[in-house]
């Protein structure tokens, strides 16, 4: 019987877990293999852009004489294989493919499939290039930059980290995250790089914190564009992104010093800024999540975006150009993200331009930095209505056409060019601005449908149209 501390086996079943998709259409990768080749216990699992191989620490009973054996054990059966600290863990391959496994004093049968159709391991001794000689270096500076990655599947070539010679980027084209390491020349051009998808930098900060990798080196298979690194513990490789990382270096006057022509507002204590955005979390609009920034007779506000109430102020250092007085505002969210991820007791503010300026957060060392965008410039006094439509009640006007109407305007809905299109008339163009939202459209079209024969079950294609 082989049998492993239960601790090192809930590591293992956290690392395989690590790679495994939301949502996966392959049957085959749906398992973890657990291998015993008459040496070595692994636990491997793959989701064809990831692998990573896990080898434990076993004990090997005197009159175990079983065969070696490889199995597949579905990720969900295996995410209940857990343990309490200190216990132990044994297995022992029964009969019919099932696998009796022992947590402590807890005897189960788990079903198990074969291996046959599994993916092989990658290999990766062929054409190695060091990158990092301390991959602990890199997690940590990848884990400041990664939560800037976009996780829409139409802007795929945002969803990466970019890695260049002296700096990681990452961005969703509203706001871009920035950090120099400064761990020497890895490519030949100052030009080129390679790009880390969002879910490998995500696994490598999980494994960062199950294992100890402080002597890892990561390295590069050029030929097969894949990332790996090896530990006493584990074996990780991933495939890097083949798409062209957008060119953010037009951004900025100096890419190699981001705050080169940049006026530098004012340094305020991290932690306690970052404690009042978290504070007013829930009076922020869920929809838009913004917060305003005001630069006012020598002082540098935050306010709250809908009652404008005052939740921070700073000495400002110097005055945005020659605009005495301008307001922008940002979403809470992001500025949060860089405060945390900058990791430093105070951070920097600078801005570009007077108006319709991005925001840039510093650390205090210059070694990370963060840009955001705005999202709404508005005058002083001026602050639009937000409206949600709601009692809609639909009346048939002419063969095709549905319509209704409130106190804010009027709504038409016309099939007559064969295909429906959707007319929204407000009822004043000046007095107020009416932000209508993707979810009334959906819930106005879901009702002029049920006023149509037969049509329900149509519905569902237009729903993704109007989404």
């Amino acid at each position: 019987m082989l049998t492993v501390n239960t601790n090192e086996w809930n590591k293992a079943v956290k690392a395989v877990s690590a790679i495994y998709n939301k949502k996966v259409y392959n049957p085959i990768v749906n398992n973890a293999v657990l291998e015993w080749d008459g040496k070595l216990l692994t636990l491997s699992a793959t989701n064809l852009s990831e692998s990573i191989r896990v080898t434990l620490p076993i004990n090997v009973s005197s009159d175990w004489r079983y065969r070696p054996f490889s199995v597949a054990i579905d990720k969900k059966r295996l995410s209940k294989l857990v343990g309490k600290k200190n216990e132990t863990v044994s297995f022992q391959l029964g009969l019919d493919n099932f696998l009796d496994v022992s947590i402590g004093n807890v005897t189960q049968s788990v079903e198990t499939s074969s291996t046959e159709d599994y993916p092989p391991f990658p290999e990766t001794q062929c054409h190695l290039v060091s990158l990092y000689k301390t991959g602990k270096q890199f997690i940590d500076k990848i884990s400041q930059v990664v939560c800037a990655c976009s996780d829409e599947r139409a802007r795929y070539q945002l969803g990466c980290v970019h890695i260049e010679n002296d700096r990681l980027v990452a961005t969703d084209g509203r706001r871009l995250h920035m950090s120099f390491h400064g761990m020497g020349e890895l490519f030949h051009s100052q030009d080129t790089g390679i790009s880390l998808h969002m879910n490998s930098a995500n696994t490598l900060i999980k494994l960062n914190k199950l294992y100890d990798i402080a002597s890892s080196e990561l390295k590069m298979d050029s030929r097969m564009k894949r990332l790996s690194m090896e530990t006493a513990d584990f074996i990780y490789a991933s495939t890097v992104c083949e798409e062209n990382f957008p060119p953010y270096k037009p951004l900025f006057t100096d890419p190699d010093c981001p705050t080169s022509r940049m006026i530098h507002v004012c340094t305020v204590n991290s932690k306690s800024l970052l404690d009042i955005l978290k504070a007013q979390e829930p009076t922020l609009n869920e929809r838009s999540r913004l917060t305003e920034f005001y630069f006012t007779e020598g002082m540098f506000l935050v306010k709250t975006f809908r009652e404008g109430k005052e939740i921070f102020s700073s000495p400002v250092e110097s005055v945005p150009g020659d605009c005495k007085d301008f307001t922008t505002c940002y979403n809470s969210h992001f500025v949060q993200d860089a405060i945390k991820s900058s990791d430093s007791e105070f951070i920097e503010f600078y801005v570009m331009r007077e108006h319709s300026c991005p925001l840039l957060i510093s650390s205090s060392n210059h070694s990370f930095f963060s840009m955001v965008m705005p999202m709404t410039i508005r005058e002083e006094g001026y602050r639009p209505e937000e409206v949600e439509l709601e009692g809609i009640t639909f009346t048939k006007s002419d063969i095709g056409n549905y319509c209704y109407s409130d106190e804010n305007g009027n709504w038409t809905f016309s099939d007559s060019k064969g295909f429906w299109e959707c007319y929204f008339f407000p009822e004043s163009y000046n007095e107020k601005t009416i932000i209508v939202t993707g979810q009334t459209i959906v819930q106005c079209i879901a009702q002029v449908f049920s006023q149509i024969p037969d049509l329900d079950s149509t519905l569902s294609e237009y729903l993704p149209i109007a989404a």
